[in-house]
């Protein structure tokens, strides 16, 4: 890596630091948006190995389809959730102008 670039991404993480977007720590991996704490934290929900799972069980009837699953549970308190709904919520301000 070049001195240039280093300092470029030094000045960018100093001015616009890419912090989690679950706890806000500034301790990931440039390519995540998570940090490994929060990873682990999220709620697995295995539904791939279930045959009649809650998510095919919610579509049928609705839309066609083979197989549906859902990776993770979207519990209230979660950082799945909170990192969802803070992304809705800049994307509902972009879109819509809500403030």
């Amino acid at each position: 890596m070049s001195a240039l670039t280093l300092i470029k991404e030094s000045l960018l993480q100093l001015f616009y630091p890419h912090l989690c977007a679950g706890c806000g720590s500034d301790a990931l991996p440039v390519s995540s948006h998570l940090c490994v704490k929060c990873m682990h934290a999220l709620p697995l929900s295995s539904f791939e190995k279930q045959a009649d799972n809650p998510v095919e069980k919610i579509l049928t009837g609705r839309i066609e389809f083979e197989k549906a699953t859902a990776q993770f549970y979207f519990t209230k308190h979660s950082v799945f959730y909170n990192t969802s709904c803070m992304l809705l919520n800049i994307k509902a301000t972009k879109t819509w102008g809500i403030s």
